[in-house]
């Protein structure tokens, strides 16, 4: 009996650290916000060493499916860059930040950018919902256009906004997390 309740306090033990080990590893911490605006700087200068454009062209980087933003969009972007020499300079840029692998890197990457772009959305959302109205306004009454056109062109408007707005929905520990760091990752990301 006794070798009974011990085993089970030590399952118990272990399921602790390992639930506290995962909830740790899964928090936006100022620490790493402020790696991963670092080795974004250090990734500008690989950006200006190796042509990215070359990327764009031969189709390997961005295609039209690209559009706006992805959801995940560091990991999506650096998956199309395995197997270009590109790819072992970034692992080494991105190592010397505190980031144990590429992947994982990407993985904040795509937290903090989504968080950014939910703070982003979220203090122009109102504007942004008018304009929206006003431009549909515009587009149904043009004499210029077949009602084919209005409603092609509407509904892409429509799915636009509605892509935005669920890229918006970043957790709200994230956000709270970037918000701090706005002005440096501006600076930074663009």
């Amino acid at each position: 009996m006794k070798k009974h309740i011990f085993g089970n306090c030590l399952i118990a033990v272990f399921l602790l650290l390992v639930v506290g080990a995962y909830a740790h590893a899964s928090s936006l911490t100022d620490a790493t916000i402020k790696h991963f605006i670092a080795s974004m700087e250090a990734v500008q200068v690989l950006e200006d060493e190796y042509d990215m454009d070359e990327f764009d062209e031969e189709g390997d980087l961005y295609s039209d499916e690209d559009a706006g933003v992805p959801e995940k969009p560091m990991s999506e972007s650096i998956a199309r860059l395995k197997g270009h020499e590109v790819y072992g300079k970034l692992r080494e840029v991105v190592q010397q930040h505190g980031f144990s692998d590429v992947a994982s890197w990407a993985q904040v990457g795509d937290r903090i950018i989504k968080a950014w772009f939910a703070i982003e959305m979220r203090e122009e959302s109102p504007e942004m919902r008018s304009e929206l109205d006003r431009a549909i306004r515009e587009i149904e009454e043009s004499p210029h256009m077949t009602d084919h056109q209005k409603q092609e062109i509407i509904q892409q408007m429509r799915q636009s906004m509605t892509f935005m707005e669920a890229m918006a929905d970043a957790p709200e520990a994230d956000i709270d997390a970037v918000r701090p760091h706005l002005d440096e990752l501006r600076s930074a990301l663009q």
